[in-house]
Formats: C-alpha cells, sequence, structure tokens
C-alpha cells in the first residue's frame, strides 16, 4: 500500500540535531558565502529511503540503526534513563497498534529478538531482569517521583567532557535503581 506524505525519519537525531545547532549559531555572523555554504550543504544531504510495513518495523529499524552506531560511535548511545524510556515506549506502541498489553518477560523477548546489541560500556544489554528493574524504576523513581528525579539530576549530573564520557550516576541500572530502595 503506497503512503504518500507519510515519510518517517528513523535515524538517530542527534547528526542532524548537531547541525541544525551549527547553523543556529553561524546565523548572526556568517557572511552570504558562508550561509550559501550551509544552504548546499543543506540541499545536497544523501538520504536512504526504506519501505517500512508497520509501525513497528519502524520502531525496530530505528533501534538498530541507533545500535549500530553505537560501536563505532559509543556517544550516540542511549543512557540508562533514555532506555528506560525506550522501553517503556515500545510497551506503549505495542499497548496502541495491535491492543496488547507485554509483560516484562514478553518485552525482553522482543528486544532480544529485533534488536542486534552491542558490547559497549556505554549501553547496557537488555535482559528480563534489565527489563524488571527498568519498569519498577520507572514507576517508583520516574512517574511516581518526577520532583525527586529532577533534584537527583541537577545535583548529581556532571557535563560531559568533548573528550569523552565521564562516569554518571546514570550510567548503568545498578545505580539509578538505588534510588528506588526504600530508607
Amino acid at each position: 500500500m503506497r503512503r504518500f506524505g507519510a515519510l518517517e525519519f528513523v535515524s538517530p537525531p542527534e547528526l542532524v540535531h548537531a547541525l541544525v545547532l551549527r547553523i543556529h549559531e553561524r546565523l548572526g555572523e556568517a557572511d552570504e558565502d558562508e550561509l550559501q555554504g550551509w544552504r548546499k550543504l543543506c540541499l545536497c544531504c544523501t538520504f536512504i529511503f526504506e519501505t517500512l510495513g508497520t509501525a513497528e518495523e519502524a520502531y525496530w529499524r530505528a533501534v538498530n540503526l541507533r545500535e549500530m552506531v553505537v560501536s563505532d560511535f559509543e556517544s550516540l548511545a542511549r543512557d540508562v534513563t533514555q532506555r528506560v524510556y525506550e522501553l517503556v515506549g515500545y510497551r506503549s506502541l505495542i499497548k496502541t497498534t495491535a491492543n496488547r498489553d507485554l509483560s516484562n518477560k514478553e518485552l525482553a523477548s522482543a528486544w532480544k529478538e529485533h534488536v542486534i546489541q552491542t558490547d559497549s560500556k556505554f549501553s547496557d544489554r537488555v535482559t528480563e531482569n534489565f527489563v524488571d528493574t527498568a519498569m519498577k524504576v520507572y514507576h517508583r523513581l520516574f512517574t511516581a517521583a518526577p520532583e525527586s528525579l529532577n533534584i537527583i539530576m541537577e545535583d548529581c549530573w556532571p557535563p560531559c567532557s568533548a573528550m569523552g564520557a565521564v562516569e554518571v550516576p546514570f550510567s548503568a541500572m545498578g545505580a539509578v535503581e538505588i534510588f528506588c530502595l526504600p530508607l
């Protein structure tokens, strides 16, 4: 079935965002030649168009494209907080498109089936235990106490160095889970 006007961007958006932000930074200072250079760059970008039949296929393609980039450019990996929301997002997608609730075991199984996971210090492997913990963190910290998350992130999250990642409190699921333990 052909769907005109239904293009979706499934690649990791950080590269495009970096370009847009750089152009924005230069707009006030750039001369006409530089502006024309930015224009030409934007009009001559190479794209690959793929036909993906369902929202689920697009979802898995997007996840796999990011995982492939991680092996070469580990700085694009999802941190634990993002991964939690990615899992919650997929669960929500299946609920919306297939009217089906996924158990944590089914969610972990779908992830294992569809995602080419890389061995990286920047990306935890998604297992059934990881999903169980991610859902506990999501429900106990991210949704039940979002104001606590803001305080924790403001007080504990150092900026990343341009030369590489720094150790941050949310760089591993176990570190995030600590905030969910009873006092």
